[in-house]
């Protein structure tokens, strides 16, 4: 059994708008930022904001491409890149980012917003996970299309 796993998973805002990468626009990256709030020791509270670079690759990247603004909301899945060069100082160097393998667009107050996975065309070809009410996720599910 291995432990080696490489998942994270991170909210945040774009900084800026997504860039292309790749020379048939095969991908994107995008810088995000993600805020926390905690106390100190001395009991103040501290606002820190973690930028995080993050790449997508082939039709994420075109979803990505056409949806995500500067301020988007989202929600990024994927593995953590660290490439290791050395600089023009002939230092060695590191640079880490984010790998998507899903990026979920979070921000309601955009009308073209929608996940980036296919939603089902039909409810009753749904599976429910176990335990879940039919009814509690035909509501969430009617409340996340935006039909009221």
């Amino acid at each position: 059994m291995s432990l080696d796993m490489n998942l994270v998973i991170m909210g945040g805002r774009l900084t800026g708008e997504p860039e292309p990468l790749g020379g048939s626009g095969t991908g994107c990256r995008f810088d995000m930022a993600t805020n926390r709030t905690y106390k100190n020791r001395e009991g103040e509270r501290v606002e820190d904001t973690t930028f995080m670079p993050v790449t997508c690759w082939g039709p994420l990247a075109e979803i990505v491409m056409n949806r995500a603004h500067k301020g988007s909301a989202v929600v990024v899945e994927g593995r953590i890149e660290v490439r290791k060069f050395t600089g023009e100082d002939d230092k060695p160097r590191k640079y880490v980012n984010i790998v998507a393998r899903d990026v979920r667009f979070a921000d309601a107050r955009s009308s073209d917003v929608a996940p980036s996975a296919p939603a089902p065309q039909a409810r009753d070809t749904m599976q429910l996970p176990a335990g879940v009410d039919p009814a509690a996720a035909a509501l969430l599910q009617q409340l996340l299309s935006g039909n009221k």
